[in-house]
């Protein structure tokens, strides 16, 4: 089985509220989609939360996961080589959820895409990168404490 996620995360300034959003695509179909608000959270936090939230779905083995992100700080400090000065709680926890899915998970691509791209120039990944922005920034805008979910399929 191979997965493909895509993150986002927001922050509205008039509910002073991020919010963290995913999907989740089997063969390229939605499966399951997710937003929440997270009063008092950055944008960055809530960017790196959304992948938490969404690598912390994983619970059984896959042979291939493609993590889509928009935000180069995210992708930099948890894939690559950024250093991390801030959200230290939020990186140990990233980390301990990243190992749990690295024993289930033997490849795991994380890939940078352009945010906010137009309409015009829609890709596949412009097109899940759009849509998981709105899912996030309309839950911070509205600052729902209930999340916007629907589970297609049951065991991921």
């Amino acid at each position: 089985m191979k997965l493909e996620i895509y993150t986002d995360g927001s922050y509205a300034k008039e509910t002073n509220s991020g919010a963290a959003s995913y999907v989740i695509l089997l063969d390229g179909q939605l499966i399951h989609q997710y937003a929440i608000a997270l009063p008092g959270f950055s944008s960055p936090a809530s960017e790196l939360s959304a992948v938490i939230l969404a690598l912390s779905t994983i619970k059984e083995p896959i042979e291939e996961l493609k993590l889509y992100c928009d935000c180069t700080f995210v992708l930099g400090c948890g894939f690559g080589n950024f250093q991390r000065k801030k959200l230290p709680k939020l990186w140990k926890l990233f980390d301990k959820v990243l190992s749990k899915v690295k024993q289930q998970v033997p490849v795991i691509e994380a890939i940078h895409v352009k945010g906010h791209q137009k309409k015009s120039v829609i890709s596949d990944q412009a097109f899940w990168n759009n849509y998981v922005d709105v899912l996030a920034k309309t839950a911070s805008t509205k600052a729902l404490q209930k999340p916007i979910t629907d589970k297609v399929y049951i065991s991921i």
